[in-house]
């Protein structure tokens, strides 16, 4: 008996060599790790939750960090009334280490009240600038004066400030500036868009 038994175990590894190891010539598919799934190690950063930080965006200048002035540039004395233009200066003297500018400020006659119309934008090129600690802006105000217009149309009104307010923004600063304006639904003030600089550079 133990003699069948080892036979019968010797022909039982045989049969399980023979199904193991292949025939000669015989090939065997040989799984490539190269070919393995290697989606996710090609994910996106965004996909994984690794987003890149998001700059962060200079704020807009605001009206009360800037102290502003404005200074006669010409003037026609030979009509009395006539027109006059101004620069008007701005000195940035905010806390934030930078803020952006862009566009036309809104600039009124004041007197406690409007006096007249927004002034008018000149149409003319501009474009976003920041403004540090210490920097200075400028626009250009052209005023006609009340001589342009028929005293009945112009209602002439004795103002002692100028509003501004910078583009995009709710809250004013107030100038002293004593002219004579139109009160009437006329323009007389015309306002050119900021600029960098104090724009006295020749």
């Amino acid at each position: 008996m133990r003699a069948i038994k080892s036979v019968l175990m010797l022909a039982i590894v045989a049969l399980v060599a023979m199904t193991l190891v292949p025939a000669a010539g015989a090939t065997v598919p040989v799984q490539n790790p190269a070919r393995h799934d290697t989606s996710v190690f090609y994910q996106t950063a965004a996909q994984l939750g690794f987003n890149s930080p998001t700059p962060v965006s200079v704020p807009q200048c605001q009206s009360r960090q800037i102290k502003f002035h404005a200074a006669i540039t010409e003037l026609n004395l030979s009509r009395p009334g006539g027109p006059e233009t101004f620069m008007l200066f701005g000195q940035y003297l905010g806390h934030q280490p930078k803020c952006t500018v862009y566009g036309y400020p809104n600039v009124t006659a004041w007197f406690g009240h409007r006096v007249g119309n927004v002034a008018v934008h000149v149409r003319a090129s501009y474009q976003r600038f920041e403004m540090t600690p210490g920097s200075w802006l400028h626009a250009v105000i052209h005023f006609t004066g009340t001589g342009k217009y028929p005293e009945a149309t112009c209602r002439p009104f004795q103002s002692n400030q100028l509003r501004i307010v910078l583009p995009g923004e709710g809250s004013a600063r107030y100038i002293g500036f004593d002219r004579t304006f139109c009160s009437g639904n006329v323009n007389d003030l015309y306002i050119r868009p900021f600029k960098p600089g104090d724009g006295l550079a020749v």
